[in-house]
C-alpha cells in the first residue's frame, strides 16, 4: 500500500513533511478506577508521559477525546460505521469447495473488518462504549466527569497541541482531523492511547486508508481483553502494513533517524536467516543420501566410463539435494473460507 509520504516524495523530493503523535481516549471513564470501562494502565501511562514532551521537538501532538452523541453501531455495511475488534465473530462459511460465499469475499476487502460483529448482538457488547447496553449507560457522555481528561493528563497538554473531540470510534469520523493533517503536511502518525481494539484500531485503519504511514506504540496502549488487543495488532500489521515499536525505540529513532535504518536492516537479516534455516531443516534428502558416507562419495566420484544407470543415479541425487522440500508450515491448514484470518 503506497503511503502519502512516498507519493509526495516522488512528486516533490524537497518537500518537508511532519510527524504526528495521536493520543486517544485518556479519559476518566477509561483510565480512572471509578470509570465505567476502566482499563488496567499497567505502566503505559508513565511511558506515554515520557514520550509526549520529547515528541513535540519532532512533530505535532494530537489529543483526542470521545463524546457520546448517539448510539454508534460498528462493523456493519453502513457509510458511517467504524471498523473495530468487538462482538462475536461470524462462523466460518460452509460454501462449496469450488467457490466462496459473499461473506468470504467481503473479508478479503480491506474496507471490511476481518472479524465481523453480528449486528443483532452489538448492543450486548460491554466494550462498545458509544452505545447503551443492558448493564450501563454509554461512556464519555458530553460534559460529564467520565468524558474529561484526568488532572495529570491535563497537565501534559500544551497550548500548541491539537485537541479534537470525536463522536465515532475513529478520530476521522465527523471531525476535521484529515484536513488538519493535510494542511500541516503530517504524513506519519504514531498512535497510542486506549482502547487498542476500538478507538486506536478504528483510527489507525482509517489513517492507513488515507495513505498515512502508521506506527503503533505497543507499550503505550490500554485495553481490557488481550485477545482483542492482539487481533487488532495482527490486522493493522498484516492488512495496513503498520509498524509496531516500543516507546523506547520511538524515542531513539526520533533523536537519531539513522537508527531506524539499522533496525530495519537487522530485522531483514533475521528474517533471511530464519528462511535459510527453515529451508535447510526441511531439505528433501533421499534415503540413499543418508546412507554411509563412503557409499555417497563412491556415487559422487563415479568414473565417467561407468554405465548409464549409475550416472542416472548420481544426477538424481544431485537434483534432489538442490531443492528443499516444502516446509510443513507452508501448507495451509485453513479451510477455504478462513484464508483471510491467516498471516
Amino acid at each position: 500500500m503506497a503511503s502519502l509520504l512516498a507519493l509526495l516524495s516522488q512528486q516533490t523530493p524537497n518537500l518537508r513533511t511532519r510527524k504526528g503523535l495521536i493520543i486517544l481516549g485518556l479519559q476518566n471513564d477509561f483510565i480512572s478506577p471509578d470509570g465505567k470501562l476502566y482499563v488496567s494502565t499497567a505502566g503505559f501511562l508513565d511511558r506515554l508521559k515520557q514520550i509526549v514532551p520529547v515528541f513535540r521537538e519532532f512533530g505535532d501532538v494530537i489529543w483526542v477525546r470521545s463524546e457520546f452523541e448517539a448510539n454508534r453501531i460498528a462493523n456493519v455495511e453502513e457509510e458511517n460505521s467504524d471498523t473495530v475488534i468487538a462482538g462475536d465473530a461470524v462462523p466460518e462459511c460452509e460454501a462449496p469447495a469450488e467457490g466462496h460465499c459473499n461473506n468470504c469475499k467481503a473479508n478479503q476487502d480491506i474496507s471490511a473488518p476481518m472479524r465481523r460483529m453480528k449486528a443483532a448482538e452489538a448492543d450486548d457488547d460491554e466494550e462498545l462504549f458509544l452505545t447503551r447496553t443492558a448493564g450501563r449507560e454509554p461512556c464519555c457522555v458530553r460534559n460529564s466527569w467520565g468524558a474529561e481528561h484526568p488532572a495529570d493528563i491535563k497537565a501534559l497538554i500544551h497550548a500548541q497541541d491539537l485537541q479534537i473531540n470525536k463522536t465515532y470510534y475513529s478520530a476521522f469520523g465527523s471531525t476535521s482531523l484529515l484536513l488538519t493533517l493535510r494542511s500541516r503536511l503530517i504524513t506519519e502518525l504514531y498512535v497510542c492511547g486506549c482502547n487498542t481494539n476500538l478507538s486506536v484500531f478504528a483510527t489507525a485503519m482509517d489513517a492507513a486508508r488515507y495513505g498515512i504511514a502508521i506506527t503503533v506504540i505497543e507499550d503505550c496502549l490500554g485495553y481490557r481483553v488481550r485477545e482483542r488487543h492482539e487481533e487488532a495488532f495482527r490486522q493493522l500489521v498484516d492488512i495496513m502494513e503498520a509498524e509496531v515499536l516500543t516507546s523506547q525505540r520511538v524515542l531513539q529513532t526520533l533523536k537519531n533517524p539513522e537508527l531506524a535504518e539499522d533496525y530495519d536492516s537487522e530485522e531483514d537479516d533475521e528474517e533471511d536467516d530464519d528462511e535459510d534455516e527453515e529451508a535447510f531443516t526441511h531439505r528433501d534428502v533421499p534415503t540413499s543420501a543418508c546412507a554411509p558416507t563412503d557409499r555417497l562419495n563412491d556415487l559422487l566420484v563415479a568414473d565417467s566410463d561407468d554405465d548409464e544407470d549409475e550416472e542416472g543415479e548420481i544426477d538424481m541425487i544431485r537434483v534432489r539435494l538442490s531443492y528443499p522440500a516444502r516446509s510443513p508450515s507452508s501448507i495451509s491448514a485453513y479451510p477455504p473460507c478462513a484464508h483471510a484470518y491467516r498471516q
